[in-house]
């Protein structure tokens, strides 16, 4: 039993040093809250990973303003970071609606 809880301490460890290391939206300031409007035009057609979310009517889908936290990552990585409830993945081409569901077993 020890030995497995070396190793997920070990693993908890790694994971927390590979998202210290993530190069958080390298373009522009965090801080900044952009309208998804604004967030379509500034990064056209892409995976984004946004915080701070507020929703049009609380609905929980359609996106008002948020704050890009995660720019010029793939989906899988996104989705990774949305599992681990870092940030919430969306892609932002007008005419799509694409966000990440993940499930955890």
């Amino acid at each position: 039993m020890a030995i497995a809880l070396q190793s997920e301490r070990e693993l908890d460890h790694d994971l927390q040093e590979y998202v210290n290391k993530l190069d958080k939206n390298p373009n522009g300031n965090l801080a900044e809250r952009l309208t998804w409007g604004q967030i379509q035009e500034k990064y056209p057609a892409q995976w984004v990973g946004l915080n701070d979310i507020e929703y049009i009517d609380n609905d929980g889908i359609s996106i008002k303003s948020a704050v890009v936290y995660f720019v010029n990552r793939s989906k899988d990585e996104l989705g990774m970071l949305q599992a681990l409830d870092l940030t919430t993945a969306r892609y932002t081409a007008p005419n799509e609606i694409g966000e990440l569901s993940c499930f955890l077993n």
